[in-house]
């Protein structure tokens, strides 16, 4: 009965407004790079009121033209043509209590394809599409209005330097009702493909200069009109209450504690950061809709007293150490109604890196016979929260069960993490200090050694190699020759062949790690080994055979041959050597480098040798006397 009273209650507040063709609730740009050339992806997200809106307007917009200007003038750049490629309905966590003919939304994806290739100001450039008219009904915002859908994004490169970037993505909101005087928190944030920082803020919605006289304007330029709030509602206060609605700076979890009934808007500016310089932001703008909830009993979530917390709400964990704290689910509804619950459990506002924590299992089911179940928070921080002192973290852990309407609650914890007491950082050093430079040459074997230790036992971590080349293309071998609880020793061998300098000399370098098992991150040492590889010294170039031979059998001077014959390299080495009569007839010939000429065969006189050094050929004469 409750359920029926509540449906037929927020159909009288929508339905006894008139039915203007309003039909927009919210929405976002995203710009993809392809890993093409210069080619991006365009995505446009709108919210489409599927109850309020006049129904031929899902048929219309198939396909929209949205316009791309450069900021520092203001200049028209091009539009684009998005093809819309879905429809599809959002899910409401409330579905079951909630009729779908009251309200129901849809998301309205629309793609299409740009080459940004000569897009270099310095100052970036920005993409918009206007669109009329917002969702009529809303509480805060006056009405008959359009939405301006508004990305920024930097120049595709910067002094001849690509700048490869995409904008954040973002999940697909999932719509929700809110009860009044119940705190809810959600997940507004996005990801980033390029590990840039991303910066939340509330912000007025833009209205831009559509109308319903003018639904779809000519692509205009920036600056864009904001809405104009109702009276009592701003910026600061978009969903009244204590607190009014916000977004946490750098997390992008939305908090609403609901104090007033109705549809409200409301818009979030993501910006985007890389090493603290802003290189793009765009809008991102939904609507709730918060009523008066029937009193129900909801899910409460505490601490095991068990569990060794240093107090009530502090949590310790070390660094290096996985960690499990218990805590306790409930929910009174299940015995006191006599039903089956399901309660969900996640995280709220926090500081700390969300890899670094996990909820198991992350949903308990309770019934009339168990209203409490025990749920871990475990806790891998090693690797993630990269701190060198104790520190302490928030972490709101909130549990959410699947009634009608949804009841929520938040436990506020401390996280203190704490390092490991009196460690020192390990050392690496390799036996070619102090330069640390390795001579490498073809068909020579070239070895050298690393070596590690930690003052403290047993706490050294592997030794860790990053190369400019693979190891494994070039027949380089890399052996761990020990690892003990205090020292590690490696060894690099490795024998190029004339192939690694087919270009001339080269080199590469090979950086050598080692951490400690504390999981602080400044407890590291590095080394980095410079390889040359150049070709071996010869002196071949420059031989000078004896050019005398007498057959008088007195066992000297009876052939021509080229004793210790200097070693070669990969540029000058002994291909062969041909001797030739006066007539410039060849007389012998051999591809030994070893090779003896006996003239037995041949009469006194002057001949002439040539011996082939691949890029260069000696030549001489030789006089045979008997």
């Amino acid at each position: 009965m409750i359920i029926r009273r509540l449906a037929l209650g927020m159909y009288c507040i929508l339905h006894s407004l008139s039915l203007w063709p309003s039909h927009i609730t919210g929405g976002e740009f995203e710009l993809i790079y392809t890993g093409k050339g210069y080619a991006y992806s365009i995505h446009l997200n709108m919210y489409f009121d599927d109850i309020n809106a006049d129904p031929s307007l899902i048929n219309a917009d198939l396909e929209i033209y949205v316009a791309i200007f450069r900021k520092s003038d203001n200049v028209l750049m091009t539009t684009v043509k998005l093809n819309r490629i879905s429809a599809n309905f959002i899910n409401y966590s409330s579905n079951g209590c909630i009729n779908p003919n009251i309200i129901r939304t849809r998301l309205l994806r629309y793609e299409g394809g740009v080459d940004l290739f000569g897009y270099t100001s310095p100052s970036g450039y920005y993409l918009i599409w206007e669109r009329c008219c917002r969702n009529y009904v809303s509480k805060n915002i006056f009405h008959r209005v359009g939405q301006t859908f508004y990305l920024e994004f930097p120049p595709v490169s910067i002094n001849g330097v690509r700048l490869y970037n995409s904008s954040p993505v973002f999940g697909v909101i999932a719509g929700d009702y809110l009860c009044k005087d119940n705190v809810y928190t959600y997940n507004f944030g996005g990801v980033d493909a390029n590990g840039d920082e991303l910066r939340y803020s509330m912000i007025t919605p833009l209205k831009g200069n559509s109308s319903e006289l003018d639904p779809i304007p000519s692509p205009i330029p920036a600056p864009y009109d904001s809405v104009n709030w109702k009276p009592g509602y701003n910026r600061t206060n978009q969903i009244p209450g204590n607190p009014p609605i916000n977004v946490h700076p750098t997390t992008g979890l939305l908090t609403v504690n609901p104090s007033d009934t109705g549809l409200f808007v409301f818009a979030v500016r993501v910006e985007e950061y890389r090493n603290g310089v802003r290189i793009g932001q765009m809008i991102r703008e939904f609507q709730y809709f918060v009523y008066d909830c029937p009193p129900t009993e909801g899910p409460v979530v505490k601490l095991n007293n068990f569990s060794g917390s240093s107090s009530n709400d502090t949590l310790i964990v070390y660094l290096n150490r996985d960690t499990c704290y218990s805590v306790v689910v409930s929910d009174s509804s299940s015995t006191f109604f006599n039903k089956n619950e399901t309660v969900s459990i996640f995280y709220g506002n926090t500081n700390l890196p969300t890899s670094a924590f996990s909820f198991s299992p992350p949903f308990v089911n309770l019934n009339p016979s168990v209203d409490s179940a025990s749920v871990n928070v475990c806790f891998s921080t090693c690797d993630k929260v990269l701190i060198s002192k104790d520190s302490t973290y928030i972490l709101d852990i909130v549990v959410t069960d699947n009634e009608c309407p949804r009841k929520t609650d938040v436990l506020r914890t401390y996280v203190l993490v704490k390092i490991p007491p009196l460690n020192d950082k390990p050392v690496i050093y390799t036996d070619l200090s102090p330069t640390n430079v390795a001579h490498a040459y073809p068909d020579s074997l070239m070895i050298f050694n690393v070596y590690a230790k930690d003052n403290d036992p047993f706490d050294l971590g592997q030794i860790e190699v990053q190369s400019e080349v693979a190891f494994a293309d070039i027949g380089m071998n890399y052996l761990q020759i020990y690892h003990g609880p205090d020292s590690a020793h490696a060894q690099i061998q490795w024998k190029p062949v004339c192939a690694d300098i087919a270009n001339g000399p080269s080199s590469f370098d090979i950086k050598f790690k080692i951490n400690d098992k504390s999981c602080v991150f400044t407890h590291f040492d590095s080394v980095t080994v410079k390889v040359m590889v150049e070709d071996l010294p010869t002196e071949i170039t420059r031989i000078t055979p004896p050019n005398l031979v007498t057959l008088n059998e007195d066992d000297k001077n009876d052939y021509f041959h080229i004793p210790d014959m200097p070693r070669g390299n990969c540029t000058y080495y002994f291909k062969s050597v041909s001797i030739y009569n006066s007539w410039g007839a060849r007389v012998f010939k051999s591809s030994d480098p070893n090779f003896k000429w006996h003239p037995t065969n041949v009469s006194d006189g002057m001949y002439y040798y040539a011996i082939d050094l691949n890029e260069k050929v000696i030549k001489g004469w030789i006089q045979v006397i008997r």
